[in-house]
């Protein structure tokens, strides 16, 4: 794993404003990963690895950049990592103003992250 300053997300699978219970880094089911999904992704972390996993503190600590972890307690994230979490799943956010409270608040842990493609593909359901 390596620590990136700059990462992207893809809208149409990206997984966001669906409340916290779906919420998985990747969700296998569709294919759709969360902001610290696209983050990991950008820092090597294997989909494998972050597959139907519900948070970070999950991944191998050597999976997880220092910013993320909650210091020495690794049951738990960083303050900045739950932030991003929650305006990531809120469900009463519009795509426009996610988009931008998460720009800001990476701004603010030093990272850049750009949105692109068309607007994220709601509420898909798995075929059986």
């Amino acid at each position: 794993m390596r620590a990136v300053r700059r990462f992207t997300i893809d809208r149409r699978t990206w997984l966001c404003g669906e409340g916290t219970s779906p919420s998985r880094l990747l969700r296998r089911s569709d294919g759709k990963a969360c902001v610290l999904g696209w983050y990991l992704r950008a820092c090597g972390v294997p989909d494998v690895l972050m597959a139907d996993v519900a948070c970070p503190t999950r991944l191998p600590l050597d999976a997880v950049p220092a910013w993320i972890r909650n210091g020495t307690d690794v049951s738990c994230v960083s303050h900045a990592a739950a932030l991003l979490m929650s305006i990531n799943d809120d469900d009463t956010l519009d795509d426009a103003t996610r988009e931008g409270a998460l720009t800001q608040l990476a701004a603010r842990r030093g990272l850049s992250v750009t949105f692109v493609d068309g607007p994220p593909v709601r509420r898909v359901t798995p075929r059986k």
